[in-house]
């Protein structure tokens, strides 16, 4: 299943790179390049009726959002966790909402 992802580092006046991949590790080699503040990451899995972002604070840390069916969902997570959500909403196939099938991993939900 192909994604669609477009990555921004940032930089005032920069564009962000789009592109379209059916290879994991082509979107969340990106994940590693979130250190900075305003860097994000914004993808369109196949198995989500919405997107899944991810967006560099300006105190570092990370906050995913996820927006599927008018569900507007946030949490705090790491590079770690943040590789590992994005191998779900790529492979999982049920038909359940992200949320749901990111139930038994250790995310700091917002809302």
């Amino acid at each position: 299943m192909k994604i669609n992802y477009s990555y921004c580092d940032g930089q005032m006046g920069s564009q962000a790179v789009s592109r379209e991949t059916s290879e994991v590790s082509e979107v969340t080699k990106h994940l590693y390049d979130l250190t900075q503040p305003k860097r994000s990451l914004m993808t369109t899995p196949p198995g989500v009726d919405g997107y899944l972002d991810f967006h560099v604070r300006d105190d570092g840390s990370i906050e995913m959002e996820i927006m599927e069916r008018c569900n507007d969902d946030f949490a705090n997570v790491n590079v770690a966790t943040a590789e590992r959500v994005i191998q779900v909403a790529m492979t999982d196939t049920r038909e359940l909402l992200l949320r749901q099938k990111l139930d038994g991993l250790p995310i700091d939900w917002i809302t």
